[in-house]
């Protein structure tokens, strides 16, 4: 039997009217790996907590919104992932279009500027950065956490000591640490999934939330919310 197809309902289908709220077999509740065990709930949570800010015009919300209930919905029909996923690029798209399209040298009357110059032109003009990403800042403090350990350890060598103490809060993050750049692999990354989605992809997994989250943060950079733009 094929593993996709369950005793009650073939999950490629259209959903038998009758099955419409069961979860899709391949959802982490019906999920026999423990690792991957979790709950509707647990997933309503983690795409719930990403939004946008409050100076982001309504269009561009209700596009970001849908794809954040294309993930939630992925727990019953699992190949809303990957919509889920292309519609949040899509809304990236628009959002960078919407924010720049005024301001972004134009090379003839007609050129419409894809997503990767969209994305070239908020680098280059400082409208994103680094700093506001939050796996940027994950790195960075892996960077800083991995010198620390690599301080102490010769440390003990250099003392003869058979064991030492390890205090996350003697971590401090350097310049050394911040050296590294995230935004453009970032972009080639974004500009590839979006044009793997586009032209036709057979590709299925469940990474949307992550993509999902970071055209959220690109988002929010180019539309501060309005609390800090009152405070500038």
């Amino acid at each position: 039997m094929n593993s996709d197809v369950n005793d009650t309902f073939d999950c490629e289908l259209l959903r038998p009217i009758e099955f419409i709220c069961q979860p899709d077999p391949r959802s982490p509740l019906t999920n026999s790996n423990p690792i991957f065990g979790t709950t509707l709930e647990t997933h309503h949570q983690r795409i719930s907590a990403i939004n946008l800010n409050n100076s982001v015009p309504r269009d561009i919300l209700i596009q970001f919104e849908t794809a954040k209930n294309l993930h939630l919905y992925a727990w019953y029909v699992y190949r809303f992932y990957p919509v889920a996923e292309y519609q949040a690029l899509t809304c990236l798209e628009l959002a960078l279009r919407t924010r720049f399209e005024k301001e972004i040298p134009k090379k003839h009357k007609n050129w419409l500027p894809t997503l990767s110059k969209f994305l070239d032109f908020a680098i280059r003009t400082n409208a994103i950065n680094n700093e506001g990403f939050s796996e940027w800042h994950r790195r960075t403090l892996a960077k800083a956490s991995s010198r620390y350990k690599h301080q102490k350890s010769q440390e003990m060598n250099e003392n003869e000591l058979d064991r030492i103490e390890l205090n996350e809060d003697e971590i401090e993050v350097c310049d050394e640490d911040k050296e590294h750049d995230y935004m453009h692999p970032l972009k080639d990354w974004l500009r590839h999934y979006r044009n793997a989605h586009a032209h036709g992809s057979s590709m299925l997994n469940d990474q949307a939330l992550g993509t999902i989250r970071i055209v959220s943060e690109i988002i929010n950079q180019i539309y501060p919310s309005q609390i800090n733009m009152s405070a500038i």
